[in-house]
Protein backbone atom coordinates (compact mmCIF):
# COMPACT_ATOMS: atom_id res chain seq x y z
CA UNK A 1 0.00 0.00 0.00
CA UNK A 2 3.16 2.49 -0.25
CA UNK A 3 2.33 2.72 -3.97
CA UNK A 4 -1.44 2.08 -4.37
CA UNK A 5 -4.47 1.66 -2.64
CA UNK A 6 -5.79 -1.35 -1.34
CA UNK A 7 -8.64 -1.38 -3.16
CA UNK A 8 -6.41 -1.27 -6.48
CA UNK A 9 -4.06 -4.40 -4.87
CA UNK A 10 -5.05 -7.85 -5.56
CA UNK A 11 -4.46 -10.42 -3.27
CA UNK A 12 -2.41 -12.22 -6.25
CA UNK A 13 -0.09 -9.36 -5.45
CA UNK A 14 -0.17 -9.90 -1.69
CA UNK A 15 0.41 -13.79 -2.21
CA UNK A 16 3.15 -13.04 -4.67
CA UNK A 17 5.17 -10.38 -2.35
CA UNK A 18 4.98 -12.31 0.77
CA UNK A 19 6.03 -15.51 -0.78
CA UNK A 20 2.75 -17.31 0.26
CA UNK A 21 -0.08 -19.21 -2.03
CA UNK A 22 -3.52 -18.05 -1.92
CA UNK A 23 -4.88 -20.86 0.41
CA UNK A 24 -2.27 -19.56 2.85
CA UNK A 25 -3.82 -15.94 2.36
CA UNK A 26 -7.22 -17.31 2.69
CA UNK A 27 -6.62 -19.65 5.87
CA UNK A 28 -5.31 -16.40 7.57
CA UNK A 29 -7.48 -13.86 5.98
CA UNK A 30 -11.28 -13.40 4.55
CA UNK A 31 -10.29 -11.38 2.31
CA UNK A 32 -7.71 -8.64 1.56
CA UNK A 33 -9.67 -5.83 3.72
CA UNK A 34 -9.10 -7.99 6.77
CA UNK A 35 -5.37 -7.35 6.46
CA UNK A 36 -6.19 -3.43 7.24
CA UNK A 37 -8.19 -4.55 10.12
CA UNK A 38 -5.48 -6.62 11.46
CA UNK A 39 -2.93 -3.75 11.30
CA UNK A 40 -4.98 -1.08 13.24
CA UNK A 41 -5.99 -4.10 15.48
CA UNK A 42 -2.73 -4.87 16.37
CA UNK A 43 -0.26 -1.61 15.64
CA UNK A 44 -2.56 1.33 16.06
CA UNK A 45 -5.06 0.09 18.62
CA UNK A 46 -2.72 -0.79 21.18
CA UNK A 47 -0.97 2.59 21.02
CA UNK A 48 -3.89 4.61 21.16
CA UNK A 49 -5.98 2.32 23.45
CA UNK A 50 -4.29 3.47 26.71
CA UNK A 51 -4.80 6.96 26.27
CA UNK A 52 -8.36 7.24 25.50
CA UNK A 53 -9.80 8.46 29.11
CA UNK A 54 -11.19 11.84 30.08
CA UNK A 55 -7.81 12.95 30.83
CA UNK A 56 -5.51 12.13 28.15
CA UNK A 57 -7.53 11.33 24.87
CA UNK A 58 -6.16 14.44 22.92
CA UNK A 59 -2.23 12.65 23.08
CA UNK A 60 -4.16 9.63 21.28
CA UNK A 61 -4.57 11.99 18.25
CA UNK A 62 -0.71 13.01 19.02
CA UNK A 63 0.03 9.28 18.69
CA UNK A 64 -1.64 8.56 16.01
CA UNK A 65 -0.58 11.05 13.89
CA UNK A 66 3.45 10.45 14.70
CA UNK A 67 1.97 7.02 13.81
CA UNK A 68 0.94 7.72 10.43
CA UNK A 69 3.22 10.60 9.66
CA UNK A 70 5.77 7.51 9.75
CA UNK A 71 4.03 6.00 6.97
CA UNK A 72 2.25 8.53 5.01
CA UNK A 73 1.83 6.72 2.10
CA UNK A 74 0.21 3.40 3.35
CA UNK A 75 -2.01 5.33 5.93
CA UNK A 76 -3.06 7.57 3.55
CA UNK A 77 -4.12 4.66 1.26
CA UNK A 78 -6.03 3.41 4.53
CA UNK A 79 -7.39 5.60 5.44
CA UNK A 80 -9.78 6.24 2.38
CA UNK A 81 -10.38 2.43 1.64
CA UNK A 82 -13.16 2.76 -0.56
CA UNK A 83 -14.48 -0.95 -1.39
CA UNK A 84 -13.77 -2.64 2.09
CA UNK A 85 -13.27 -0.59 6.07
CA UNK A 86 -11.14 2.00 5.42
CA UNK A 87 -9.00 3.27 8.48
CA UNK A 88 -11.16 5.96 9.05
CA UNK A 89 -14.63 4.19 9.60
CA UNK A 90 -12.27 1.90 11.90
CA UNK A 91 -11.03 5.28 14.21
CA UNK A 92 -14.26 6.61 13.73
CA UNK A 93 -16.03 3.56 15.72
CA UNK A 94 -12.90 3.36 18.37
CA UNK A 95 -13.29 6.94 18.83
CA UNK A 96 -17.53 7.15 19.05
CA UNK A 97 -17.26 3.88 21.62
CA UNK A 98 -14.61 5.75 23.69
CA UNK A 99 -16.51 9.83 23.55
CA UNK A 100 -20.33 7.69 24.27
CA UNK A 101 -18.51 5.77 27.34
CA UNK A 102 -18.01 9.37 28.65
CA UNK A 103 -20.91 11.16 27.99
CA UNK A 104 -22.89 8.28 29.49
CA UNK A 105 -20.68 8.71 32.70
CA UNK A 106 -20.77 12.69 32.52
CA UNK A 107 -23.46 13.57 30.88
CA UNK A 108 -26.68 11.86 31.84
CA UNK A 109 -29.25 14.42 31.99
CA UNK A 110 -29.19 14.29 27.85
CA UNK A 111 -31.71 11.18 26.86
CA UNK A 112 -30.18 8.30 24.66
CA UNK A 113 -31.22 9.53 21.30
CA UNK A 114 -29.41 13.47 22.03
CA UNK A 115 -26.20 11.80 23.35
CA UNK A 116 -25.64 9.73 20.32
CA UNK A 117 -26.23 12.49 17.86
CA UNK A 118 -23.56 14.31 20.16
CA UNK A 119 -21.24 12.01 20.51
CA UNK A 120 -21.52 11.29 16.51
CA UNK A 121 -20.96 14.54 15.85
CA UNK A 122 -17.81 14.80 17.75
CA UNK A 123 -16.53 11.23 16.40
CA UNK A 124 -16.94 12.76 12.87
CA UNK A 125 -15.82 16.24 14.01
CA UNK A 126 -11.81 14.02 15.01
CA UNK A 127 -11.76 11.74 11.95
CA UNK A 128 -12.77 14.52 9.34
CA UNK A 129 -10.00 16.60 10.95
CA UNK A 130 -7.44 13.85 10.31
CA UNK A 131 -8.76 13.09 7.09
CA UNK A 132 -8.21 16.93 5.85
CA UNK A 133 -4.87 16.25 7.23
CA UNK A 134 -3.90 13.31 5.21
CA UNK A 135 -5.64 14.73 2.12
CA UNK A 136 -3.53 17.63 2.20
CA UNK A 137 -0.67 15.31 2.45
CA UNK A 138 0.51 15.39 6.15
CA UNK A 139 2.12 18.80 6.14
CA UNK A 140 -0.20 21.20 8.52
CA UNK A 141 0.24 20.98 11.67
CA UNK A 142 -2.56 18.79 13.38
CA UNK A 143 -2.12 20.19 16.86
CA UNK A 144 -3.86 23.29 15.97
CA UNK A 145 -6.99 21.76 14.79
CA UNK A 146 -6.85 19.11 17.95
CA UNK A 147 -6.63 21.22 20.49
CA UNK A 148 -9.75 23.18 18.63
CA UNK A 149 -11.63 19.87 19.16
CA UNK A 150 -10.58 18.52 22.44
CA UNK A 151 -11.44 22.29 23.56
CA UNK A 152 -15.10 22.05 22.30
CA UNK A 153 -15.36 17.91 23.22
CA UNK A 154 -14.11 18.88 26.35
CA UNK A 155 -16.95 22.25 26.67
CA UNK A 156 -19.11 19.77 25.51
CA UNK A 157 -18.97 16.43 26.86
CA UNK A 158 -16.63 16.58 29.88
CA UNK A 159 -18.46 19.69 30.94
CA UNK A 160 -20.71 17.83 34.13
CA UNK A 161 -20.05 16.38 36.83
CA UNK A 162 -19.95 12.28 36.63
CA UNK A 163 -23.52 10.66 37.22
CA UNK A 164 -23.34 8.25 40.33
Amino acid sequence: MEKKSLDKIQVREITQSCGINRNTFYYHFRDKYEILEVIYAEELLPKIAPLLTRQSWVSSLAVLTDEMKQAQAFYTHAMFTKDGPSLADMLTGTYRRFLLEEATAYAGALDDHKREMIVRFYSHAIIGMLCDWVRFGMKQDVREAIDIIAFAVNKNIFSTEKND
